[in-house]
Protein backbone atom coordinates (compact mmCIF):
# COMPACT_ATOMS: atom_id res chain seq x y z
CA UNK A 1 0.00 0.00 0.00
CA UNK A 2 1.42 3.38 -1.02
CA UNK A 3 1.93 6.09 1.63
CA UNK A 4 -0.31 8.84 0.33
CA UNK A 5 -1.20 11.95 2.29
CA UNK A 6 -4.15 10.15 3.85
CA UNK A 7 -1.83 7.34 4.89
CA UNK A 8 0.47 9.76 6.71
CA UNK A 9 -2.40 11.41 8.54
CA UNK A 10 -3.97 8.06 9.35
CA UNK A 11 -1.43 7.36 12.14
CA UNK A 12 -4.20 7.51 14.74
CA UNK A 13 -5.36 5.72 17.85
CA UNK A 14 -8.86 6.03 19.27
CA UNK A 15 -9.71 8.45 16.48
CA UNK A 16 -7.12 11.04 17.54
CA UNK A 17 -3.71 11.79 15.97
CA UNK A 18 -0.80 10.20 17.81
CA UNK A 19 0.77 13.64 18.33
CA UNK A 20 -2.30 14.95 20.14
CA UNK A 21 -2.38 11.85 22.32
CA UNK A 22 1.26 12.23 23.35
CA UNK A 23 1.20 15.96 24.13
CA UNK A 24 -0.64 15.57 27.50
CA UNK A 25 2.02 13.07 28.62
CA UNK A 26 4.81 15.44 27.60
CA UNK A 27 3.17 18.42 29.34
CA UNK A 28 2.44 16.33 32.42
CA UNK A 29 6.00 15.07 32.80
CA UNK A 30 7.40 18.61 32.50
CA UNK A 31 5.30 20.21 35.26
CA UNK A 32 7.63 22.10 37.57
CA UNK A 33 5.70 20.78 40.59
CA UNK A 34 6.80 17.24 39.66
CA UNK A 35 10.44 18.27 39.31
CA UNK A 36 11.14 20.76 42.10
CA UNK A 37 9.45 21.15 45.49
CA UNK A 38 10.79 24.43 46.87
CA UNK A 39 9.38 23.91 50.36
CA UNK A 40 11.02 20.47 50.60
CA UNK A 41 14.37 21.90 49.46
CA UNK A 42 14.18 24.65 52.09
CA UNK A 43 13.33 22.07 54.76
CA UNK A 44 16.25 19.86 53.69
CA UNK A 45 18.67 22.79 53.92
CA UNK A 46 17.27 23.67 57.33
CA UNK A 47 17.75 20.10 58.58
CA UNK A 48 21.30 20.07 57.19
CA UNK A 49 22.04 23.34 58.98
CA UNK A 50 20.77 21.89 62.24
CA UNK A 51 22.92 18.80 61.82
CA UNK A 52 20.02 16.46 61.04
CA UNK A 53 21.13 15.33 57.58
CA UNK A 54 20.11 11.72 58.17
CA UNK A 55 16.61 12.88 59.09
CA UNK A 56 16.40 14.73 55.76
CA UNK A 57 17.55 11.60 53.92
CA UNK A 58 15.03 9.33 55.61
CA UNK A 59 12.19 11.80 55.09
CA UNK A 60 12.76 12.59 51.40
CA UNK A 61 14.38 9.45 49.99
CA UNK A 62 11.04 8.38 48.47
CA UNK A 63 9.82 11.85 47.48
CA UNK A 64 7.68 12.19 44.37
CA UNK A 65 9.57 15.23 43.01
CA UNK A 66 12.70 14.44 41.00
CA UNK A 67 15.14 16.90 42.57
CA UNK A 68 14.03 16.27 46.16
CA UNK A 69 14.61 12.56 45.63
CA UNK A 70 17.97 13.22 43.98
CA UNK A 71 19.09 15.39 46.92
CA UNK A 72 18.17 12.75 49.49
CA UNK A 73 19.95 9.98 47.59
CA UNK A 74 22.99 12.15 46.92
CA UNK A 75 23.26 13.00 50.61
CA UNK A 76 22.96 9.30 51.42
CA UNK A 77 25.87 8.46 49.09
CA UNK A 78 27.88 11.29 50.63
CA UNK A 79 27.38 9.99 54.17
CA UNK A 80 27.50 6.22 53.60
CA UNK A 81 30.08 5.96 50.82
CA UNK A 82 32.11 9.11 51.42
CA UNK A 83 31.37 10.40 47.91
CA UNK A 84 32.04 14.08 47.21
CA UNK A 85 28.85 15.98 47.89
CA UNK A 86 28.83 17.87 44.58
CA UNK A 87 29.51 14.75 42.52
CA UNK A 88 26.94 12.72 44.45
CA UNK A 89 24.20 15.31 44.00
CA UNK A 90 24.99 15.88 40.32
CA UNK A 91 25.09 12.15 39.63
CA UNK A 92 21.65 11.51 41.12
CA UNK A 93 20.32 14.74 39.63
CA UNK A 94 21.37 13.63 36.13
CA UNK A 95 19.75 10.22 36.62
CA UNK A 96 16.45 11.74 37.69
CA UNK A 97 16.35 14.51 35.09
CA UNK A 98 16.99 12.20 32.15
CA UNK A 99 13.33 11.13 32.31
CA UNK A 100 12.34 14.63 31.15
CA UNK A 101 13.46 13.83 27.62
CA UNK A 102 11.83 10.39 27.44
CA UNK A 103 8.55 11.63 25.97
CA UNK A 104 10.23 13.79 23.35
CA UNK A 105 11.26 10.77 21.30
CA UNK A 106 8.01 10.48 19.38
CA UNK A 107 7.98 14.21 18.57
CA UNK A 108 11.53 14.02 17.28
CA UNK A 109 10.74 10.92 15.22
CA UNK A 110 7.61 12.49 13.68
CA UNK A 111 9.47 15.72 12.89
CA UNK A 112 12.13 13.75 11.01
CA UNK A 113 10.14 11.02 9.33
CA UNK A 114 6.92 12.70 8.16
CA UNK A 115 8.60 14.96 5.55
CA UNK A 116 10.30 11.85 4.18
CA UNK A 117 6.99 10.00 4.03
CA UNK A 118 5.46 13.01 2.28
CA UNK A 119 8.34 13.05 -0.20
CA UNK A 120 7.91 9.33 -0.82
CA UNK A 121 4.19 9.85 -1.47
CA UNK A 122 5.02 12.67 -3.87
CA UNK A 123 7.49 10.53 -5.78
CA UNK A 124 5.03 7.64 -6.02
CA UNK A 125 2.30 10.02 -7.16
CA UNK A 126 4.55 11.43 -9.90
CA UNK A 127 5.43 7.88 -10.98
CA UNK A 128 1.70 7.18 -11.33
CA UNK A 129 1.29 10.39 -13.34
CA UNK A 130 4.05 9.46 -15.78
CA UNK A 131 2.73 5.90 -16.02
CA UNK A 132 -0.72 7.23 -16.99
CA UNK A 133 0.89 9.63 -19.46
CA UNK A 134 2.91 6.81 -21.00
CA UNK A 135 0.02 4.38 -21.35
CA UNK A 136 -2.87 6.59 -22.40
CA UNK A 137 -1.30 9.79 -23.60
CA UNK A 138 -2.75 12.97 -22.22
CA UNK A 139 -5.48 11.58 -19.98
CA UNK A 140 -6.40 14.77 -18.16
CA UNK A 141 -8.49 13.23 -15.34
CA UNK A 142 -6.03 10.44 -14.55
CA UNK A 143 -3.01 12.73 -14.79
CA UNK A 144 -4.45 15.46 -12.55
CA UNK A 145 -5.58 12.83 -10.01
CA UNK A 146 -2.06 11.42 -9.75
CA UNK A 147 -0.49 14.88 -9.44
CA UNK A 148 -3.06 15.84 -6.79
CA UNK A 149 -2.22 12.69 -4.81
CA UNK A 150 1.48 13.60 -4.97
CA UNK A 151 0.90 17.14 -3.70
CA UNK A 152 -1.44 15.98 -0.93
CA UNK A 153 1.27 13.62 0.31
CA UNK A 154 3.80 16.47 0.54
CA UNK A 155 1.30 18.75 2.27
CA UNK A 156 0.33 16.04 4.76
CA UNK A 157 3.94 15.41 5.69
CA UNK A 158 4.61 19.11 6.27
CA UNK A 159 1.37 19.59 8.22
CA UNK A 160 2.58 17.01 10.72
CA UNK A 161 6.29 17.88 10.71
CA UNK A 162 5.97 21.64 11.26
CA UNK A 163 3.92 21.46 14.50
CA UNK A 164 6.24 18.68 15.73
CA UNK A 165 9.32 20.85 15.18
CA UNK A 166 7.69 23.79 16.97
CA UNK A 167 6.57 21.61 19.91
CA UNK A 168 9.99 19.95 20.11
CA UNK A 169 11.75 23.31 20.25
CA UNK A 170 9.36 24.56 22.95
CA UNK A 171 9.74 21.47 25.15
CA UNK A 172 13.52 21.41 24.79
CA UNK A 173 13.67 25.04 25.90
CA UNK A 174 11.41 24.24 28.86
CA UNK A 175 13.62 21.31 29.84
CA UNK A 176 16.75 23.47 29.66
CA UNK A 177 15.16 25.99 32.04
CA UNK A 178 14.08 23.26 34.46
CA UNK A 179 17.54 21.68 34.37
CA UNK A 180 19.20 25.05 35.05
CA UNK A 181 16.93 25.59 38.07
CA UNK A 182 17.60 22.07 39.31
CA UNK A 183 21.37 22.51 39.00
CA UNK A 184 21.20 25.78 40.95
CA UNK A 185 19.29 24.01 43.74
CA UNK A 186 21.78 21.13 43.84
CA UNK A 187 24.67 23.60 44.05
CA UNK A 188 22.89 25.38 46.91
CA UNK A 189 22.45 22.14 48.84
CA UNK A 190 26.12 21.25 48.24
CA UNK A 191 27.13 24.63 49.66
CA UNK A 192 24.88 24.05 52.69
CA UNK A 193 26.57 20.72 53.37
CA UNK A 194 30.05 22.21 52.89
CA UNK A 195 29.20 25.10 55.21
CA UNK A 196 27.91 22.67 57.83
CA UNK A 197 31.12 20.64 57.62
CA UNK A 198 33.23 23.78 57.95
CA UNK A 199 31.27 24.94 61.00
CA UNK A 200 31.59 21.52 62.58
CA UNK A 201 35.34 21.55 61.92
CA UNK A 202 35.66 25.03 63.45
CA UNK A 203 33.70 23.94 66.50
CA UNK A 204 35.91 20.87 66.91
CA UNK A 205 39.04 23.01 66.60
CA UNK A 206 37.78 25.43 69.24
CA UNK A 207 36.99 22.52 71.58
CA UNK A 208 40.49 21.10 71.10
CA UNK A 209 42.05 24.49 71.81
CA UNK A 210 40.01 24.85 74.99
CA UNK A 211 41.10 21.40 76.14
CA UNK A 212 44.74 22.20 75.36
CA UNK A 213 44.45 25.44 77.32
CA UNK A 214 42.90 23.73 80.36
CA UNK A 215 45.34 20.77 80.42
CA UNK A 216 48.43 22.64 81.79
CA UNK A 217 46.25 24.21 84.50
CA UNK A 218 44.95 20.84 85.56
CA UNK A 219 48.46 19.37 85.66
CA UNK A 220 49.83 22.26 87.72
CA UNK A 221 46.86 22.24 90.08
CA UNK A 222 46.14 25.89 89.38
CA UNK A 223 42.74 27.13 88.17
CA UNK A 224 42.57 28.11 84.49
CA UNK A 225 42.58 31.86 83.82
Amino acid sequence: MRPTGNGVLAARRDGRPVLLQRLPFVFGSLKLSLIIDSSAVVNIQKLIGEGHTQTAIDKYRGATTLITRAIARGLDDHIRQGAGIENALRSHGDRELVVLTNNLGILSMLAKITPLLGLLGTILGMIDAFTILEKSGVNRSGLTGAVRQALVASAAGLLIAIPCVIALSFFRGLIRRHVAEAEAILDGVARSVSTGVEKKAEKTTETVKEEQFELPSILSGKPAG
